[in-house]
């Protein structure tokens, strides 16, 4: 082989070396920091009792989603670490415009996530 082939191999083995990715890192993240996260990216919300039952979901472009996307704080809080006895409750999924599924409960939501929840399945308003 050339001294020109042996350094094109060599850098070929270092790209792919540097660009070797586990599972981990390819996986879409589920939550986001606050601050980076806003309601205006927010393009889907799924409502899901757990462990089941029925679910509800508005898109941005729903004429009716209005009122639902109003209930969304500016700046998306992060998800709140659940009990470990976490049995049954109500999973709220926001879907941003580049993928990204931000997953709040089942047991415990930030209050203005819960909002949400509350809507969906009490429209008096009263939870």
């Amino acid at each position: 082989m050339s001294a020109v082939l042996h350094v094109l191999a060599a850098s070929v083995v270092l790209v792919l070396t540097g660009c070797s990715a586990t599972t981990a890192d390819t996986a879409a993240p589920t939550s986001l920091p606050p601050n980076l996260a806003v309601a205006a990216d927010v393009v889907t919300i799924h409502s899901q009792p757990f462990p089941e039952g029925p679910t509800a979901e508005w898109r941005r472009t729903d004429p009716n989603a209005t009122e639902v996307f109003a209930l969304l704080p500016d700046l998306l809080p992060d998800p709140l670490p659940q009990p470990p006895d976490c049995e049954f409750g109500n999973v709220i999924t926001l879907t941003l415009t580049d993928g990204t599924a931000i997953r709040y409960g089942p047991c415990d939501r930030p209050p203005s996530i819960d909002a949400i929840r509350c809507a969906a399945y009490n429209p008096s308003g009263h939870c």
